[in-house]
């Protein structure tokens, strides 16, 4: 009952800070809160699930730049350049098993010909990733996620973040091979459930995906994602990217530099380089 309870007070926070007008629903009406017509820290592609938790604390610091691609604007981003400080926490509670996240764009600084220079702090997003099963000879690692956004960003008049809650649900299923005694390739693949609020009385709901390939040995790992998701309004919400990273593994320090590139309602590019610092807290059975 507590659980139910705390979860329920979660949601009206969350909603209680929403700022989006909200009207009588109009089913013939696009919203456009769609990330196509926002920044590209609005409601990006939620990071794919690897299939398996973290075993340690963790906090990651990450700077991104990104830039609006050519011809693919709206009226809310044309000639979008964006700088973010972004921040990820993970916390094992009290065993592997299950992970409590945190994660948020805490700055972003923009130029665009719309809007000029600003700056804005961004959305919280919060999660709670299980272990269902570990991973065995011939049985899949699967992972589930349940996870929330609140209405906490900035300036929804300059069309940078949807001042609406959000909430999503996805579950991955990962296996390991090893290609010799240093190399280890896996390989994992993801789906869910992505809703959030619009301004017309109304909510959007999303079908999410994703693909993914990482190969790693001891110093460092390579992954490949394809990922996204579908929105019922086919209207800027249906955002589609591929991304690219690279980490260095050197004791309880992870550098890394990531690419993503926005194939469909999307319209960005985005470097991002950042550090992970992990730190062993369960103990060792």
């Amino acid at each position: 009952m507590k659980k139910v309870f705390i979860a329920a007070m979660s949601i009206v926070c969350a909603y209680s800070f929403a700022e989006t007008p909200v009207v009588a629903p109009n089913y013939g009406v696009k919203s456009l809160i769609a990330p196509a017509y926002f920044g590209p820290n609005a409601f990006p592609v939620p990071p794919m699930l690897t299939g398996t938790n973290d075993s340690t604390l963790n906090f990651i610091v990450g700077f991104d730049e990104q830039y609006a691609q050519p011809g693919k604007t709206h009226k809310g981003n044309e000639g979008e350049r964006t700088t973010t400080i972004q921040a990820h926490l993970s916390i094992p509670l009290f065993t592997q098993r299950v992970n409590f996240r945190l994660w948020m764009p805490i700055m972003e600084f923009y130029n665009n010909t719309n809007f000029g220079t600003g700056h804005g702090a961004g959305d919280v997003f919060i999660s709670t990733d299980i272990q269902i099963l570990n991973e065995r000879r011939y049985v899949p690692a699967i992972q589930l996620r349940a996870a929330m956004k609140t209405a906490s960003g900035d300036e929804y008049e300059k069309y940078r973040f949807y001042d609406s809650p959000a909430y999503f649900f996805d579950a991955a299923f990962a296996k390991e091979f090893a290609i010799n005694q240093e190399w280890l390739i896996r390989l994992a693949a993801s789906a869910g459930f992505l809703c959030w609020q619009t301004d017309n009385g109304r909510q959007n709901d999303a079908v999410m995906y994703g693909v993914m390939a990482q190969v790693r040995q001891t110093y460092f790992s390579l992954t490949a994602q394809y990922t996204g998701y579908v929105g019922w309004e086919n209207a800027g919400d249906q955002p589609m990217v591929v991304r690219a990273i690279i980490k260095g593994h050197i004791k309880n320090f992870e550098p890394l530099i990531a690419y993503e590139y926005g194939i469909k309602d999307y319209p960005f590019h985005t470097l991002r380089m950042g550090l992970r610092y992990h730190i062993p807290i369960l103990k060792k059975k």
